[in-house]
């Protein structure tokens, strides 16, 4: 049953992506990572708790190679609900203090306006002054903030940047768990 959610989660989200010529098939590693994907999704859809389900989230982000954080909507205002991968730097409660203000024109806002992704540099998130302060993104690494939907509407924003790492964000990975968390969120 779980599988055939999962399959079925999967299948919805290709039907929605543009069409494009396939990939030529891919070796074993892909199946590896599909294996890794797929356990990530079954350790998501095993949470019990909204809060679980956003630390879930960062934390398989993390196994991944990215470090991911949560922003918990609520009213204008999107709060800092769970961060993975950035070290001593930032302490938990520092960052439950963080509030994204989503009345400002930010790429915040865009992704709690339009439900869709945004992938920016760290420029892009100048007028997110504490956030850039906090997580400290190097200035050329790619930055992806994603929807995490639920309800019909965006509950939560979910952050990744590589770290400093060379290694590209695995964009297509977390676009997948962003979409099950929210289901997840749904069911609870």
């Amino acid at each position: 049953k779980l599988e055939e959610t999962i399959h079925a989660q999967l299948d919805v989200l290709a039907q929605d992506a543009p069409t494009a010529p396939p990939p030529p098939p891919a070796p074993v590693a892909a199946e590896a990572s599909f294996e890794k994907l797929l356990g990530c999704v079954r350790n998501l859809i095993t949470s019990t708790l909204p809060e679980q389900v956003l630390q879930v989230l960062t934390e398989e982000a993390e196994q991944m190679g990215v470090r991911a954080a949560t922003f918990d909507v609520r009213g204008k205002a999107a709060w800092g609900a769970s961060a993975h991968g950035f070290g001593a730097s930032l302490s938990e409660k520092a960052f439950h203090g963080l509030v994204v203000p989503l009345s400002q024109d930010t790429p915040f806002r865009q992704v709690y306006e339009t439900g869709g992704h945004v992938e920016l540099k760290a420029e892009g998130l100048r007028r997110n002054r504490n956030i850039l302060d906090k997580f400290k993104p190097a200035r050329n690494e790619p930055i992806l903030l994603l929807p995490i939907r639920s309800a019909g509407s965006v509950s939560a924003i979910f952050y990744a940047d590589p770290g400093g790492k060379a290694a590209p964000l695995p964009v297509d990975g977390l676009k997948i768990l962003a979409e099950f968390a929210g289901a997840q969120l749904d069911r609870l």
